[in-house]
C-alpha cells in the first residue's frame, strides 16, 4: 500500500499483458499478469478489471470495501449480491403485480392497463433468464420497471410522482460497467418505493355529490409555480373564486387534504422542502398538489399543479 497517497479511495486491478508470456512449472506458456492501485476517478485501461475497492479510514487505516463494491461478473449468479438484488427485485415485481392486479378490477385510468402487461413482460423475462441473466440485462430490467412507472405517472391523474425527475434521471443513465452495482441497489430503492405508491392509490376516496351548479375550482398563479427559495419554508397563495368554500389541497396524490391556510388576508399552502441546511446548489425539488374547493357538502372538480422549488443558496436560511 502506498504510504502517501492523496487519494482515500482506490481500485486494485488486475492487468493482463498478451503480447508477454512466461513459462509455468509445468512447462506451458500464461500471459503476464501485473496488479495496479488506480485512483477511483482514474479510467481503467481496457486490458485491466478493477477486483478490489480499497478504503482508507481515518480510524483503521486501509481495508476491503466489502459492502457496496461488487467485481465485474460475467452472470448475476457469480456473485451472491447480485443474486440477492436479482431476488429482491423479483419479489418486489409480484407484488407490484399483484397489486396492479386488484387496482384493475375497479375503475382506473387508461396508464393503469398500459403499465400493467408491459410490467408483466419485466417480471416475466427477469425470472425465466435467471441463468444466464448478466449484471447489466439486470440493471436494465430495473430501469425499464422505474422508466415504464415514471410514465404512467405523467398520464395517470392518481399516480402522482413528487420526485418524477429522480426517477426519469435514473431509468436514463447511460451504460457504465464500472458502477453497475451501485446503480442496481439505487434501482432496487426506487423499485420498492413504486410498491409503497401503489398503496395509495389502491385507496380511493370516498365520492361527495357534486352541484348542479358547479363550483369554481381554485387554482394557483402561473407566476407562483416556480419558487426561489430564500428558506426551508414556502407559502403558496391560491386564487379562489368562492371566498365561502373551503379550499383544501392534498400533496400525497389525493390520498388525504387539508386546510389551506391563511397568511394576512391572503389564502395559500404552507409547504417546507427539503433542501439541507448548507449554502450550496442543489438540484430543484418539484411537489405535486392538488387543489379543491367544498361549499356545503358539494365538492368543485381537482386542479393539479406542479411546483418547483429553486434553492436561492447564497441567500439560504435553513429554518
Amino acid at each position: 500500500m502506498p504510504v502517501i497517497q492523496s487519494s482515500k479511495e482506490l481500485y486494485l486491478t488486475i492487468n493482463v499483458h498478451p503480447e508477454q508470456w512466461e513459462e509455468t512449472i509445468d512447462g506451458y506458456e500464461e500471459p503476464v499478469y501485473t496488479f495496479s492501485l488506480l485512483s477511483t476517478n482514474s479510467p481503467i485501461a481496457d486490458n485491466a478489471l478493477p477486483i478490489a475497492h480499497l478504503v482508507d479510514t481515518d480510524y483503521g487505516g486501509w481495508h476491503l470495501d466489502e459492502i457496496d463494491f461488487v467485481p465485474p461478473c460475467l452472470f448475476v449468479s457469480s456473485h451472491h449480491k447480485y443474486e440477492e438484488s436479482l431476488n429482491r427485485f423479483l419479489q418486489n415485481l409480484t407484488e407490484v403485480e399483484s397489486k396492479l392486479y386488484r387496482l384493475l378490477q375497479t375503475e382506473t385510468d387508461e396508464a393503469f392497463r398500459i403499465f400493467w402487461p408491459f410490467m408483466q413482460q419485466i417480471l416475466i423475462d427477469t425470472d425465466k433468464n435467471r441463468d444466464s441473466m448478466t449484471p447489466m440485462m439486470l440493471l436494465a430490467n430495473i430501469q425499464k420497471f422505474v422508466g415504464a412507472f415514471t410514465t404512467a405517472c405523467q398520464l395517470d391523474r392518481n399516480l402522482i410522482l413528487t420526485n418524477a425527475n429522480s426517477f426519469r434521471n435514473y431509468a436514463l443513465k447511460p451504460y457504465n460497467y464500472q458502477n453497475v452495482y451501485p446503480m442496481i441497489k439505487e434501482g432496487l430503492e426506487f423499485s420498492l418505493s413504486i410498491n409503497e405508491k401503489l398503496d395509495n392509490a389502491e385507496t380511493k376516496e370516498p365520492e361527495m355529490p357534486q352541484s348542479a351548479t358547479p363550483i369554481a375550482t381554485p387554482s394557483i398563479a402561473n407566476e407562483q409555480l416556480y419558487q426561489n427559495c430564500r428558506s426551508s419554508n414556502v407559502f403558496i397563495p391560491i386564487i379562489n373564486s368562492v371566498p365561502e368554500a373551503t379550499v383544501v389541497y392534498s400533496t400525497d396524490g389525493g390520498a388525504s387534504f387539508e386546510e389551506a391556510k391563511l397568511k394576512g388576508s391572503q389564502i395559500g399552502i404552507r409547504l417546507r422542502n427539503n433542501f439541507n441546511s448548507l449554502k450550496e446548489p442543489e438540484p430543484d425539488q418539484t411537489v405535486n398538489v392538488k387543489l379543491k374547493a367544498i361549499l356545503n357538502g358539494v365538492v368543485s372538480d381537482v386542479n393539479t399543479f406542479t411546483l418547483t422549488f429553486h434553492k436561492d443558496y447564497k441567500v439560504w436560511i435553513k429554518i
